[in-house]
């Protein structure tokens, strides 16, 4: 009898520790859907002209407009449009994204505006080619190209 309830005990346990397992490794998993929340939170941080929460997506070893600009030139480069700008719109007209495992390239269509409460008062159309990396459980903008000035 002993035997038997330490088996029903013991496969209970194996079945907890296995759906444990598996719903920490579904949300911890490289998926389209967490790179658009990333995305999405970025967004709504440079829109806030939020630089801290905006680079806290941008990996380490970020290399941008061909490399030109590493991750402390993005940095200095966000400040510099927080500092004329009073207020900051971003549309995105277009996310197109390609997953590649634990890679995926974005690309974007922005409308970026400033000032402008009923119109925008100064717009630029941008189209952004982007690499993210997902790493330590989340994912990373790693390099970005761009077309248009913000």
């Amino acid at each position: 009898m002993k035997m038997r309830s330490f088996s029903i005990h013991s496969r209970r346990a194996l079945l907890f520790f296995t759906l444990v397992v598996t719903l920490f490794a579904c949300a911890k998993a490289p998926n389209e859907q967490l790179l658009r929340e990333a995305i999405d939170a970025m967004h709504a941080a440079g829109e806030a002209r939020d630089v801290g929460a905006f680079m806290g997506f941008v990996s380490d070893d970020f290399s941008g407009q061909s490399a030109s600009m590493d991750r402390r030139a993005l940095a200095v480069y966000m400040l510099g449009i927080r500092s004329r700008t009073e207020n900051i719109g971003v549309t995105r007209t277009k996310t197109s994204i390609t997953m590649q495992g634990e890679r995926a390239k974005v690309e974007l269509s922005l409308l970026v505006t400033d000032g402008g409460k009923i119109l925008p008062a100064q717009g630029q159309l941008v189209s952004a080619q982007t690499q993210w990396r997902f790493s330590g459980g989340a994912w990373q903008l790693a390099s970005a190209n761009w077309s248009g000035a913000f």
